[in-house]
């Protein structure tokens, strides 16, 4: 029995591994790091202008801070938009029973995203307690 939870969590082990190799991290956080810094750029020449100025030329910004993300094609998940709204609820006016119910949304999606995760925390050492009896503990 002991034996086959090895190989079990080994399995997942090997699956988890494979799964986080295919996302390229450094990748996806140099198209990030490149992104935040043309914005970066953009944010700041624009807040060198006066208010009158800056109101002559929203719609010039706008167009090249949306040009600057449509170039590094960087996709957000509907995870990270909700995340967003509940860390900023004040700021974006959201009431209660709206908040409560993107919280319930956000629990889904997170259950939904890190089920593996999820299950390689939760059944060894579940599982271990189940068969106590039948490993000898």
């Amino acid at each position: 029995m002991v034996v086959f939870l090895t190989l079990i969590i080994s399995v997942f082990l090997i699956i988890l591994t494979l799964r986080e190799g295919s996302k390229q991290y450094d990748r996806e956080g140099e198209k990030m790091l490149q992104c935040s810094i043309q914005i970066s750029r953009i944010y700041n020449t624009f807040q060198g202008l006066s208010p009158e100025v800056q109101d002559e030329r929203r719609i010039e910004f706008t167009d090249e801070y949306s040009r600057v993300l449509d170039s590094f094609s960087l996709n957000h998940r509907d995870i990270d938009y909700l995340q967003f709204q509940l860390r900023n609820r004040s700021e974006l006016h959201i009431g209660r029973i709206q908040y409560l119910v993107d919280l319930v949304k956000y629990g889904i999606l997170s259950i939904a995203e890190y089920w593996l995760y999820l299950s390689l925390v939760i059944i060894p050492p579940l599982a271990t307690f189940l068969l106590r009896h039948q490993l000898g503990f």
